[in-house]
């Protein structure tokens, strides 16, 4: 049995969005109902010619504006919303690449506002901790390297210096592959 979605509301995007389509139907609404009864008050009298012309001239005022102002209003509202959604997805396309250094700068009328700043958040979050590890290799790699050097000093059996030093070896090996990731980053 399929699990059923539970209803979605974000009320710094959708509350908005409502409120501009609410006024901007009923302005709409209103333009078109004074233009079909304009037009309706010259049908009433089709026998004169002009009459039909009149009737047409005053549909096409009503309709190609709410079609225009249809297309300027749907592509503004959805720049509002692409336009972060956009700049959201260069960010991670640059986070995966290893930068972490660009942040997500919305525009002043931009509807996720608050969703670019929670993802700066966590690209803060994320350079702190890549920052932390890269200097917790680097320490490492240098206790690794003084550790190296102890060992070539010591005397002792040479098998067990062979060891310790594969050792040393293996796990400096897995320290620079990890160093190299958070590098890109830091």
């Amino acid at each position: 049995m399929a699990m059923r979605r539970k209803f979605y509301v974000d009320p710094e995007l959708q509350f908005p969005i409502i409120a501009y389509l609410i006024l901007f139907v009923t302005v709409e609404g209103a333009l078109v109902g004074w233009g079909f009864s304009k037009a309706m008050e010259i049908a009433w009298d089709w026998r004169r010619p002009e009459i039909v012309w009149d009737f047409f001239k005053i549909a096409s005022w009503t309709f190609f504006p709410m079609i225009i102002a249809n297309f300027v209003f749907g592509s503004y509202l959805s720049n509002k919303i692409a336009g972060p959604l956009w700049r959201m997805r260069q960010a991670m396309h640059a986070i995966a690449r290893g930068n972490l250094d660009e942040d997500i700068m919305p525009r002043r009328w931009d509807l996720l506002q608050d969703h670019a700043a929670d993802f700066n958040v966590m690209l803060q979050s994320l350079r702190h901790v890549a920052r932390r590890d890269s200097t917790s290799v680097r320490e490492a790699e240098e206790l690794l390297a003084r550790l190296r050097e102890r060992l070539a000093s010591a005397d002792g059996a040479a098998k067990n210096k062979e060891d310790l030093e594969r050792l040393v070896n293996e796990a400096k090996a897995k320290i620079s592959l990890i160093g190299s990731h958070f590098s890109k980053g830091a």
